[in-house]
């Protein structure tokens, strides 16, 4: 049928002389993008498109070692409060805050979420997600049932806050986001060692302090700090 022949109208394209003959552009793109096999070999049409953005990006300077190697940094800010029981090591996270700056937010609901997900995955990664092996190399945590998983009774409550300085160097403003998990990790070991001052003032040396480990900072403050060495530049 000769191009002349169709109109673009109400969402689709249709015969100028029989309006019944009409097909929505949905089903138009799925002509060409699914139902591909009955079409002519030379017919030379796509729906797909490619577009590649690249940013301002200058090599760093190497004598000088410094340089913006990702051009979209994100910043976290995490802070933790808890309570230990001093006769178990048991501690609780009573309170939570979170504040990020990933730029220009987009989707703020999405945003939010992924805070959320990355503090659970570093309240896990900082209390109790361990590979635990015995001294003959089994691995003792081979299941969801001893490697505990953080699920929503594990959270505390969180507060969270964004604070928007926009990328210089991407259209939009964005910059990275989803990755605070790591900043929840110093925030809960930020914690147990303020919370061991005065008991001992054990150092804690270990990404992951479950409740154990915490017990044992209390009971052997001395042979934790042997952990610790200090060397001088």
């Amino acid at each position: 049928m000769p191009e002349e022949a169709l109109e673009l109208a109400d969402g689709g394209v249709r015969i100028k002389e029989n309006h019944d003959a009409f097909l929505p552009f949905m089903a138009c793109g799925a002509i060409i993008n699914a139902n591909n096999a009955g079409l002519p070999e030379d017919l030379g049409v796509t729906l797909n498109c490619r577009y590649v953005y690249r940013p301002p990006f200058e090599v760093p300077d190497i004598e000088r070692k410094f340089g913006n190697l990702t051009l979209t940094y994100a910043t976290q800010i995490h802070v933790a409060v808890i309570e230990i029981d001093p006769e178990t090591g048991a501690y609780d996270i009573v309170d939570y805050a979170a504040v990020d700056d990933c730029g220009k937010r987009i989707n703020p609901q999405i945003v939010e979420g992924q805070v959320m997900g990355a503090t659970a995955h570093a309240l896990g990664a900082a209390t109790h997600e361990q590979f635990v092996y015995d001294e003959d190399g089994n691995l003792l945590t081979p299941n969801f049932y001893d490697y505990h998983v953080p699920h929503a009774l594990d959270m505390p409550p969180l507060k969270t806050g964004a604070i928007e300085s926009p990328s210089p160097f991407t259209p939009l403003g964005t910059k990275g986001m989803g990755e605070g998990g790591g900043a929840g990790i110093h925030a809960i070991c930020a914690a147990v060692q303020d919370a061991l001052r005065g008991h001992g003032d054990a150092i804690v040396s270990d990404s992951c302090n479950p409740y154990h480990r915490v017990w044992e900072l209390l009971e052997q403050p001395a042979e934790a700090g042997g952990r610790v060495s200090v060397v001088d530049a």
